[in-house]
């Protein structure tokens, strides 16, 4: 089990941790010690309606898991899966929904697995076809709200290789309207434009 936890709530990280260690001495950044569900909720609603909420809220918690499965059962866990596709010339597939940079990515099916709905979601959202899993990567966890209600979505993510050169054809009906093969130049100036999450993902990708 991880000793530790990150959760993007409005694109700002929550770190559940039992040592907050240098990033605690980091500008920004508010560090706490878990006492109750009611206090962790309302951080979590601050989070989210506030525009001058901390940038990093860091949870402490001698058992880290304790606080992420607290979370859990305040909200609606949705699980989605995606894919990081790199095409035979190394470029990353990268699309473009709802103003920001993006990768890939869509909720599980019933009775669907993870790895099947990543390679569904690129088909879908992109047309690409031939979807190779290389590997696994982290998992990615962020919050939203609709009607109020509280979700917390799981993203399994999945590095892909495809040698298809066909034209790419965004699923404009999900609000995609553009997907590129990226080189890293390219890709570095999505980063600019995208959610942390994302930047986990493809920093990710790239580390070994």
């Amino acid at each position: 089990m991880p000793q530790s936890y990150k959760i993007f709530i409005n694109n700002r990280p929550f770190s559940i941790v039992s040592d907050a260690g240098a990033a605690a001495n980091v500008p920004g950044t508010l560090v706490v010690n878990y006492d109750s569900a009611d206090s962790l909720l309302l951080m979590i609603e601050l989070a989210h309606s506030e525009e001058k909420f901390f940038g990093h809220v860091i949870i402490l918690h001698n058992d880290p898991s304790r606080v992420f499965h607290k979370i859990e059962s305040l909200t609606k866990v949705i699980e989605a899966a995606g894919g990081a596709v790199k095409n035979s010339e190394g470029r990353l597939l990268m699309i473009h929904r709802r103003g920001k940079w993006d990768l890939p990515k869509g909720k599980i099916d019933k009775g669907e697995t993870a790895e099947k709905a990543a390679v569904r979601e690129v088909e879908e959202e992109c047309g690409v076809t031939g979807l190779q899993i290389v590997r696994s990567l982290s998992p990615t966890y962020h919050t939203y709200k609709e009607k109020e209600k509280l979700f917390l979505k799981k993203t399994y993510w999945y590095e892909m290789l495809t040698s298809d050169t066909r034209p790419l054809v965004p699923q404009t009906e999900e609000g995609i309207d553009k997907c590129e093969w990226r080189d890293a130049g390219g890709v570095g100036e999505a980063l600019k434009d995208t959610f942390l999450s994302v930047i986990e993902v493809v920093t990710e990708l790239n580390s070994r």
